[in-house]
This record gives structure tokens, sequence and C-alpha cells, in this order.
């Protein structure tokens, strides 16, 4: 009897079950909402207050580096010194101009390490400091533009979506800058 009811009403359940999977599948695609997504990459490159932190942090590091370079050039001075007065000096003298250029070595490598761990610290301040913002601007922009979710890439982990209207890192950008002008 059931065999017969399917056989009888083969096309009518086919019809049912895909009108039911396409009402399934548009309330998942409604359900969701308006999704788009941001190329993080591309927005800090945008973002000039972003680019203004790199280029500051650059030239800090610029310029510890040109000290650093001052401290390893007089080191190699006194190397140059001490190695005409090594031969002719006696023991004593040897072991202070040994000491002396092993302090000079121990305190270039403790002004590279304190700068290595300053510069990081600036940078993760700026960073933090940049991505706040973002984060703030990227709320207020999402709930303006009736946005529920809003994807943020790293190098492009979107698999398909650049140049549609989903992608919206450009206005995201042009906004963004304009914020913090």
């Amino acid at each position: 009897m059931m065999k017969d009811f399917f056989k009888h009403n083969l096309v009518g359940i086919v019809a049912l079950l895909v009108a039911a999977g396409f009402g399934l599948r548009t309330l998942k695609v409604d359900g969701a909402g308006k999704m788009a997504f941001v190329d993080s990459q591309r927005l800090m490159t945008g973002f000039k207050e972003a680019n203004q932190a790199d280029k500051e942090l650059r030239d800090e590091d610029a310029k510890w580096r040109g000290n650093l370079k001052v401290l390893e050039d007089s080191i190699k001075a006194f190397m140059d010194t001490m190695s005409v007065k090594f031969d002719k000096s006696d023991l004593k003298t040897k072991k202070s101009l040994q000491d002396e250029l092993s302090l000079r070595n121990q305190q270039a490598n403790n002004f590279e390490r304190a700068n290595v761990h300053r510069m990081q610290e600036m940078n993760k301040e700026k960073i933090a400091k940049i991505y706040q913002k973002i984060n703030s601007f990227m709320k207020e922009y999402g709930k303006s533009k009736g946005y529920q979710i809003i994807f943020g890439t790293a190098n492009g982990s979107i698999l398909y979506g650049e140049g549609t209207p989903s992608d919206i890192t450009d206005d995201v950008i042009k906004n963004l800058n304009q914020r913090y002008e």
C-alpha cells in the first residue's frame, strides 16, 4: 500500500522535497543576514594612521641602529688600538685591555637587547591603539550599514569574493581615514 502511494505520488513528493530543501536553504541564507569581509592586510596598508605608526617605528629603529653603529665603531677603534699595544704590553696591561674590550662588548650587547625590547614594546603599544580604533570603527560601521557579520581576512583567506559587493575593504578604508583625519 505504501509502495503504491509513493509510486503514484512520486512527482508530488519530489516537488515537496525540492520545495522544502529550497525553503531551508532560503531560511539559512536569510537567517545569516547581511555579511561582508574586509581584507585586513589592505586595511592596515590603507589606514593612514597605521602607516604613520609604521613610519615612526622605522624612524626610531633607524635612530637606535645609528647609536649602535657608533658603539660598534668605538669597539672596533679600541680593538685596533689594543692590537698595536697588546704585543708590547706587560701581563697586567694585557689583562686590563682584555677586560676593557669585554666591558665594551657587554655594554653594546646590553644596549642592543634593551633597544630590541623597547622597540617591541613600542610596536605593541602603537599596534594596540590602531586595532582599538579599527575595531571600534568596524562595530559602528557594521551597525550603520546593517551588517550582522563582517569577516576579516588574513593573507586572502576568503576563497572567493574579491571585487564583489561583499568586499567592503575600500569603503572601510575611506571611511576609517575620514574618521581619524
